[in-house]
């Protein structure tokens, strides 16, 4: 069900992003997710409320329980809605403060998260004109349909994305040490002060680690891609798609022990 989905979406932006200090006068990540955390938390009560209503409902087959019922429903799908635009703004902000993704990544991220944007603030728009109980459930399906076709691998597409640009920007943060590191140990080598052969097979080891943190961040990105072709467990691709993520991050973590030893050489030979 759809309202599974955004209890999970919770657990997943939860997971995957760090709350900070908020500065009330920017709009930024941190903000967007307050924003989507008061929506849940709104949607949720209503969607109990909504529940209410309708037992009433099918109970008395009352005039006024039918329009409490079509008041909570429609109180509950606007709810909905608003806190799916809210998660896709959060992810966007997140997107754009991400060190790791290029420009060109970043648009094209924005491109698919967008018309997600548009198409929830505008059915949350419509459901005001809804007149009658079935044909709320009508425009329920109709947005349950987008979520589960487009909205859903979105979702992951771009979570996926925040990690590996996380870990690409670590990659980057790396490489700089590597190139500084190479040039100290030429200085050294032209002085004729230290042997510095044994330099050379700690770099091979770096650049095999770096060469495999890439691969992995590739195999992540033909992962997510691959579930847009899945109309089921999308999930299961994402959470394999995270796996090869975490495997890139884990080789640089071996990257840096070896510039930790390299640095410990440098100074101790």
């Amino acid at each position: 069900m759809l309202r599974k989905k955004i209890l999970l979406v919770a657990v997943f932006i939860g997971a995957t992003f760090l709350a900070k200090n908020i500065r009330a006068e920017e709009f930024d990540y941190q903000k967007a997710y307050q924003d989507y955390q008061y929506n849940l938390s709104l949607y949720n009560k209503l969607n109990d409320e909504y529940r209410l209503s309708r037992a009433r409902y099918i109970q008395y087959k009352t005039l006024l329980s039918e329009e409490e019922a079509k008041q909570a429903t429609l109180a509950m799908l606007q709810a909905r809605d608003e806190t799916i635009k809210t998660y896709l703004t959060a992810l966007r902000m997140r997107i754009m403060e991400n060190k790791g993704l290029s420009d060109g990544e970043r648009e094209s991220l924005f491109r698919r998260i967008d018309p997600e944007v548009s198409y929830f603030e505008e059915h949350k728009e419509k459901l005001a004109s809804v007149g009658s109980l079935k044909d709320f459930v009508k425009d329920s399906d109709e947005a349950k349909d987008r979520f589960s076709n487009s909205t859903e691998i979105v979702f992951y597409t771009a979570l996926t994305n925040i990690s590996i640009g996380n870990t690409a920007h670590e990659r980057k943060q790396i490489e700089k040490v590597i190139l500084d590191l190479r040039s100290k140990i030429t200085e050294i080598k032209l002085a004729g002060d230290k042997d510095v052969s044994v330099f050379d097979r700690f770099f091979v080891k770096l650049d095999n680690k770096l060469q495999r943190s890439r691969e992995k961040e590739t195999n992540a990105k033909d992962i997510i891609a691959a579930s847009e072709k899945s109309y089921k467990n999308k999930i299961n691709y994402y959470n394999d798609a995270m796996g090869a993520v975490q495997e890139s991050y884990l080789y640089l973590k071996e990257s840096v022990s070896y510039l930790k030893e390299i640095i410990r050489l440098i100074k101790t030979k």
